[in-house]
């Protein structure tokens, strides 16, 4: 079996690709300058030589090689695009139906102010046909925002491991968290967050090997913030069983805000989502 190294691109995609010892890797070079072949197919390829041919140039003093890190060079660059089209999708479905929720809140709302002023029984009927347009809009609700959380871990798992590629220093938050993170009492208020700011800086073009730049995380912050606020408002409801008309003004209230915040955060979230999918397929294509 022949050693790791450099050698011919059985592919013919490039002068050279890395040989780990094992496998080929998505990483090859041209005129010792490498890069990261993000579409290589890299399977069922033949072995190279016993030796490498003599004379290549090493990879380029980026700070990181596949010679240095070994184990890391046999892992493979996975597409995001297509996680971050679905994302962009659902979320559009949460937005929607958050505004919807939104508007059946008001229209029950106005509706028991109503019943409350006249006691009439039109306006009980509007409140019984408001109820049903919550429950529904809610239901939508509920079904987008398991889907996103759902493709959300997904596409944080495969950009944390992406990340590793062209990252030559160890992250804090490593792919595992990206999903564990989300499972742990009190601590998933913060640890998804942090996971998402460290992939985000990490495949920022402007930081990836020390090329400098902004590295602001101010959107992520607000999208965060937006996002946790949205689902506690939601869940608000001080009220009795039958509840107050004081404690439905209270709940159905907070339920409106938290529905705002929702749609804001839902649109955040799919300009994140597609930033991180662009820079890593920029990453990808330049090498690191």
């Amino acid at each position: 079996m022949a050693g790791a190294g450099w050698y011919p691109d059985p592919l013919g995609r490039a002068q050279v690709r890395y040989f780990d010892g094992t496998q080929w890797s998505q990483w090859a070079a041209d005129d010792g300058t490498s890069r990261l072949d993000a579409d290589a197919v890299v399977t069922a390829l033949p072995d190279p030589p016993d030796a490498p041919p003599p004379g290549l140039p090493p990879p380029p003093g980026t700070g990181w090689t596949p010679a240095q890190q070994g184990v890391t060079a046999a892992r493979q660059f996975r597409s995001v695009k297509g996680l971050a089209t679905a994302l962009m999708w659902v979320l559009i479905g949460v937005a929607v139906a958050a505004v919807g929720s939104a508007i059946a809140l008001a229209v029950r709302l106005d509706a028991v102010e109503r019943f409350r002023d006249t006691g009439s029984f039109s306006a009980l009927q509007d409140i019984r046909d408001g109820d049903d347009a919550v429950d529904a809009t809610s239901t939508f609700l509920v079904l987008f925002s398991i889907a996103v959380f759902v493709l959300l871990i997904i596409f944080l798992f495969r950009a944390v491991k992406n990340a590793e590629l062209w990252n030559y220093e160890k992250e804090k938050w490593t792919p595992g968290w990206a999903i564990g993170g989300w499972f742990i009492p009190f601590a998933n208020l913060v640890i998804p967050f942090l996971t998402v700011r460290e992939t985000w800086r990490r495949s920022n073009p402007a930081a990836v090997g020390g090329r400098g730049g902004s590295t602001s995380s101010a959107l992520l912050w607000v999208w965060w913030l937006l996002f946790i606020g949205g689902y506690i408002a939601i869940q608000i409801d001080p009220g009795d069983d039958p509840p107050t008309f004081d404690q439905i003004r209270v709940r159905d209230g907070f339920g409106i805000a938290g529905c705002v915040l929702l749609t804001i955060a839902s649109i955040l979230l799919i300009v994140i989502v597609r930033r991180l999918a662009a820079w890593q397929h920029q990453d990808a294509e330049g090498g690191g």
